[in-house]
């Protein structure tokens, strides 16, 4: 009887190859760098402002008038047209009776998260015409006013 003879060919990493489910390290020239996130640009703000003062209701006895003592406080809205501002976007608040200033007051940012932006206080004691007015200024140049009239009796 003769033996066949057994091919001893095959290589050790063959072997491995055949026995390992893991893919073969490959080496390539390029270099390898970890994914990058997507960069987001953000729109550049412009255009002119639209500013908005929404009083509040507390005293509120007419479409624009309010018992004296009232406290309805005040907030307000901006827009550009990119969309609404909040920081970056700075009012100054001036609450006048008959032309005399009353009250001033200035906020660090358009929006208030619910909080009244603009405290009447004890301002409103006085009967009297009333205007409260918002000057509004932003970090990208943009400016703007409203204001809205009122009686108080």
């Amino acid at each position: 009887m003769t033996a066949e003879p057994i091919d001893t060919t095959a290589t050790t990493a063959e072997h491995l190859a055949s026995t390992d489910s893991s893919p073969p390290d490959v080496e390539t020239d390029a270099p390898r760098h970890p994914p990058q996130a997507p960069v987001t640009v953000a729109p550049t703000r412009g255009g002119a402002l639209v500013i908005t003062i929404k009083m509040g209701n507390r005293g509120k006895i007419g479409p624009s008038e309010f018992r004296a003592g009232a406290t309805p406080g005040a907030n307000v809205d901006v827009y550009d047209d990119v969309g609404q501002l909040s920081q970056g976007c700075y009012p100054s608040w001036v609450l006048t009776r008959g032309g005399v200033t009353v009250q001033t007051s200035r906020n660090e940012r358009c929006t208030s998260g619910g909080i009244t932006m603009f405290n009447f206080g004890d301002s409103l004691d006085a009967p009297g015409s009333y205007r409260l007015s918002v000057t509004i200024t932003t970090d990208s140049g943009q400016a703007g006013t409203s204001s809205v009239a009122f009686t108080v009796t």
